[in-house]
């Protein structure tokens, strides 16, 4: 499980982000997230899981349409062996797709009915949690 001071600590840099309006280190976050290490140290492990559920909030907050590509981006965590790395993706995807439900939820839907592998899937449901816990009138739009 993604220790609660993770996401926490996420949602703070996240705000501060938006407040002092730092665009660069979200598109910096989002070239982080998409470099996915094969072998990693637990500290490589732990910055890179940081790096993804901070990505995450500041898509709830900040749109990331323009990055069009993430969902798919994303969906490639969701493959990897390393549990704690696919369960961050599935938050970040959940709240970047808060951050702009009309854009970002049609593609979720879509990506989640074509997975094929049980892993995958679940991590889709882990995303639609996310999804309906910050923001659940959006899934009547679906």
């Amino acid at each position: 499980m993604i220790a609660l001071n993770h996401r926490a600590a996420a949602k703070f840099a996240a705000a501060i982000i938006e407040a002092k309006n730092f665009g660069n280190i979200v598109s910096d976050l989002a070239k982080a997230v998409t470099q996915v290490p094969k072998e990693v140290s637990e500290d490589q492990e732990t910055k890179h899981i940081q790096n993804i559920l901070l990505y995450g909030e500041c898509g709830a907050i900040i749109d990331q349409s323009e990055n069009a590509g993430i969902v798919d981006t994303i969906h490639e965590l969701f493959k990897t062996n390393n549990s704690k790395v696919r369960q961050a993706g599935a938050i970040a995807l959940g709240d970047i797709t808060v951050g702009n439900t009309t854009f970002f939820l049609a593609k979720v839907l879509s990506q989640m009915q074509v997975a094929s592998q049980t892993i995958e899937k679940q991590m889709f449901l882990i995303t639609l949690k996310e999804i309906i816990i910050n923001n659940p009138n959006c899934l009547n739009q679906a």
